[in-house]
């Protein structure tokens, strides 16, 4: 969880508004074709960062107010998957560093 933290390629761009920020968790790394894909659903403002088993996205304007609202995820880029917001994420990393 650090290192998707720290891969955050909007985090530390300025004027980002970290409530905006999410990552989806996938089951494995999805075919570049469907990379593609999800890319070319992806309307300004909005913004996208595929990192292997992880995508970053800055929805502006929120998730419902997003260019992908419409479009499932997991059918998309053809692997399951799981959307946090950037809150949960550190959430879920300062709960697992306690534990160690």
């Amino acid at each position: 969880m650090g290192k998707v933290i720290a891969n955050n390629p909007f985090a530390k761009q300025n004027r980002m508004d970290t409530q905006k920020l999410h990552v989806l968790f996938l089951s494995e790394a999805p075919p570049q074709a469907a990379v593609k894909k999800l890319q070319s659903l992806t309307i300004s403002p909005d913004k996208v960062d595929v990192a292997g088993k992880e995508i970053y996205f800055y929805f502006p304007n929120g998730v419902s107010g997003s260019s992908l609202w419409k479009h499932p995820l997991d059918r998309v880029l053809g692997v399951s998957a799981t959307m946090r917001n950037w809150n949960t994420v550190n959430k879920l990393y300062e709960m697992a560093e306690e534990c160690e």
